[in-house]
C-alpha cells in the first residue's frame, strides 16, 4: 500500500487524468454515454491516497466554498446564455431552420436531471483539483497561468473524444473546449477560486446550449451552429486574453491559497 501511495503522490496529476478518463469512459463500449462524475471521483481518490483524510477535507472545503460576491454567479450563468443565443441568432441569419416549434419549458424540465448528470460534476476534478495543481507546478507568473490553462484545455479536449466519435457532439467542439478552458480559468481566478461558480457556468451551458438550443437544429444546420459556438467561445477567449493578459485575472496572493490541497487541514482563505 505504501508503494501505491508513494507512486500516486509522485505522479498525482498523471494518475488523476488517467483515472478521470477511466471512471468517465468505462460505459462507452456499452454505448451508454460518459459519466461526468469521473473527474470528481479521480480527484477524491488521488487526494485521499496522497494526503489522507486531512487533504480530502481541505480539497472538499475548497470545492464547496461559496464566496462572498454573488454577482459572479450571475455572470457565470449569463455567459452561456448570451453566447448560445447569439450563435442561434446567427444560425437563423445564415438560413438555418427550426426542426420544431420552440418549447420554452424544456430548460426547466431538463434542469432537475442535469443537476444530477450534467458536466457541472466534472468541475470539482478539473477546476477544484487539477487546475490548482498545475498552478503550483507552473508557478504564479502569467506564463504559468497560460501553461496551466493550455494543459487543462488539452486534457478536457481528450476527455470529450468519445462524444465526438459517437456523434453526440461535433468535431468543432475541439475548438470550443479549448477556448472554453480560458473562460473556466478566468472565472475561477476572478472569483478567487470559487468552484461552485464554475459548476454553475458549466451547468448553464449544458442546459441551454446542449439540451435546449442544440435541439432546435439538425443536420447541416446543427453542424453550422456547432461551428458558430466554437467561433464565439474563441472570440471570448481572445477577448479575455486581451483585457486581462495571460494571467487571466489570477492574483498571486489568491493563487497561494488555492493551489495546494495538502495543507494538513489548514483552512483556505481566499480574498
Amino acid at each position: 500500500m505504501k508503494t501505491v501511495t508513494a507512486f500516486v503522490k509522485n505522479n498525482s496529476f498523471v494518475v488523476f487524468v488517467v483515472l478521470a478518463y477511466i471512471f468517465s469512459w468505462w460505459l462507452v463500449p456499452l454505448n451508454a454515454g460518459m459519466l461526468p462524475v469521473g473527474p470528481l471521483l479521480a480527484a477524491l481518490l488521488v487526494v485521499g491516497l496522497s494526503d489522507g483524510k486531512a487533504g480530502v477535507k481541505v480539497w472538499g472545503s475548497q470545492v464547496v466554498r461559496r464566496g462572498r460576491d454573488w454577482r459572479w454567479y450571475a455572470i457565470a450563468a449569463a455567459i452561456p446564455l448570451v453566447i448560445t443565443f447569439i450563435a442561434a441568432r446567427l444560425n437563423f441569419l445564415l438560413g438555418a431552420e427550426l426542426v420544431a416549434p420552440i418549447d420554452w419549458t424544456i430548460p426547466f424540465k431538463a434542469l432537475p436531471m442535469m443537476l444530477v448528470f450534467s458536466g457541472m460534476w466534472e468541475e470539482p476534478g478539473w477546476t477544484g483539483y487539477a487546475l490548482p495543481h498545475l498552478y503550483k507546478r507552473f508557478g504564479p507568473s502569467p506564463a504559468g497561468t497560460l501553461s496551466a490553462t493550455l494543459v487543462m484545455a488539452v486534457v478536457r479536449m481528450g476527455w470529450h473524444l468519445p462524444l465526438m466519435f459517437s456523434g453526440r457532439i461535433y468535431w468543432s467542439d475541439i475548438v470550443l473546449v479549448i477556448a472554453a478552458q480560458f473562460v473556466f480559468t478566468w472565472l475561477f481566478n476572478r472569483t478567487g477560486g470559487v468552484v461552485l461558480a464554475v459548476m454553475l457556468f458549466h451547468l448553464m451551458n449544458n442546459v441551454i446550449s446542449g439540451v435546449f438550443v442544440g435541439g432546435w437544429f439538425t443536420g447541416t444546420d446543427w453542424v453550422q451552429l456547432s461551428w458558430l459556438l466554437a467561433g464565439l467561445w474563441s472570440l471570448m477567449a481572445l477577448g479575455l486574453l486581451f483585457l486581462d493578459g495571460f494571467h487571466l485575472g489570477r492574483k498571486p496572493a489568491v493563487q497561494a491559497d488555492v493551489s495546494d490541497v495538502s495543507l494538513a487541514g489548514q483552512p483556505l482563505k481566499v480574498e
